[in-house]
C-alpha cells in the first residue's frame, strides 16, 4: 500500500514536469485597457495608450471590466487660464462666505449680550435718539439767537450807510462771521437728522434679528 502511494507520488510529479516543460510560457496581459475616441468619432479599446493620444480624454478599465478612472482632455492654455480665474474666484467667494460668517456670529453675540429683550433694543434705540434731538433743539435755540444778532447787525449796517462818514465795513464783517455760525448749526442739525435715520434703522435690525435669534432658541 505505502509502495503504491510513492508510484502515484512520483508519476504526479513527473506529469507536472513535463507540463510546465512543454507548455509555452505566456506573455504578460496588461493590466489595463484604455478607451478612447478618435477625430473620427470611432471608439478604440487597447491596452496601451497611443503616444499621439496622451493629450487625450479617456477611460481606463480594469481586464475584468470594471471602469477605473476617467481621464480628462489636457486643458489648452486658454482653459488653463480660465480655470485658475475660476478658482481664484471661487477661493474669493469662499473666503467671503467664511468672513460673513465670522461676523454675523459676532454681531449675533454682540445681541445676546447686550440687550435682554426687544423691548430693552427699543428702550436704548429711543435714548439714542432723544440725546440727538436734545442736540438739534440747542442748536436750533442757538440759530435763533444768532438770527437776532443777524437782524440788529443788518439795521446798524444800514444805518452806518445812512449817515455821512458812516463805515459799515465792520459790521459787515461780524455779519459775515455770525452767519457762518448760523451755517455750521444748520449743517450740524442736518448731520443729527441723519443720525436718527441711522440710528432707527440700525436699531430695527438690531430687533428684527433678535427676534431670530429668539425664535432658535426656542
Amino acid at each position: 500500500m505505502r509502495a503504491q502511494k510513492q508510484r502515484a507520488r512520483a508519476v504526479t510529479t513527473l506529469a507536472t514536469a513535463l507540463t510546465l516543460t512543454l507548455t509555452p510560457l505566456a506573455a504578460p496581459l496588461a493590466e489595463e485597457l484604455y478607451r478612447w475616441t478618435d477625430d473620427d468619432g470611432n471608439v478604440h479599446y487597447s491596452d496601451t495608450l497611443p503616444a499621439d493620444r496622451a493629450p487625450d480624454a479617456r477611460d481606463i478599465y480594469d481586464r475584468a471590466g470594471r471602469h477605473l478612472e476617467r481621464v480628462d482632455a489636457a486643458l489648452s492654455d486658454e482653459e488653463r487660464k480660465l480655470q485658475r480665474e475660476r478658482e481664484r474666484q471661487e477661493r474669493e467667494a469662499e473666503e467671503l462666505r467664511r468672513r460673513q460668517a465670522a461676523e454675523q456670529a459676532e454681531y449675533d453675540r454682540m445681541l445676546r449680550h447686550t440687550f435682554t429683550s426687544v423691548d430693552t433694543i427699543e428702550e436704548a434705540r429711543d435714548e439714542r435718539v432723544e440725546n440727538l434731538r436734545s442736540s438739534v433743539q440747542l442748536a436750533r435755540s442757538r440759530i435763533a439767537r444768532h438770527e437776532e444778532e443777524l437782524e440788529r447787525l443788518r439795521e446798524e449796517a444800514a444805518q452806518q450807510e445812512r449817515i455821512s462818514g458812516g463805515n459799515p465795513g465792520p459790521v459787515y464783517e461780524r455779519i459775515e462771521e455770525i452767519q457762518a455760525r448760523v451755517d455750521r448749526q444748520e449743517a450740524f442739525i442736518e448731520r443729527r437728522q441723519a443720525d436718527k435715520d441711522e440710528i432707527r434703522r440700525t436699531f430695527g435690525n438690531h430687533m428684527d434679528r433678535f427676534r431670530e435669534l429668539q425664535a432658535e432658541d426656542d
